[in-house]
């Protein structure tokens, strides 16, 4: 009985967990990527900026979300010298006009000098897709 315990404790996973997630280790190493938190950090941020911004509305609950952060994290560390994406936890929010303006989640929107443009893109989208909707957004 004591033998299977003594290998137990010798035992080590094959995989560093830290390395798979690429999500949060995107996030360690790029410094275009960003989190806003609340209100306050959104008009920071945001609306204050003078760059241009893709911002992702997220809920942290929403599988689809998941799915689709990583790929417009993706995009973004590809572009980074054009742009920088703003994750944004949508239930953190309290801006009523923006949460009319988001009808589903997850959406990618740009934003220029604290405006945000006509098009959303809303839902889980491909690679492809998603780099359209970027080459778009920096073209005007």
């Amino acid at each position: 009985m004591f033998g299977n315990i003594v290998k137990l404790e010798n035992f080590r996973p094959f995989f560093n967990p830290i390395l798979r997630n690429i999500s949060v280790s995107s996030k360690l190493f790029a410094n275009n990527i960003f989190i806003v938190a609340n209100d306050q950090d959104f008009e920071d941020k945001v609306l204050k900026s003078q760059k241009l911004l893709m911002v992702g509305f997220f809920e942290p609950y929403c599988n689809l979300c998941k799915m689709q952060l990583p790929r417009a994290e993706k995009i973004a560390n590809e572009y980074k010298d054009k742009f920088s994406l703003a994750e944004v936890d949508i239930e953190q929010l309290t801006d009523v006009e923006l949460k009319t303006v988001i009808k589903r989640i997850p959406s990618l929107a740009f934003y220029k000098n604290g405006k945000m443009s006509k098009e959303i893109l809303e839902g889980v989208r491909e690679m492809e897709e998603i780099r359209n909707f970027v080459e778009q957004n920096i073209e005007k």
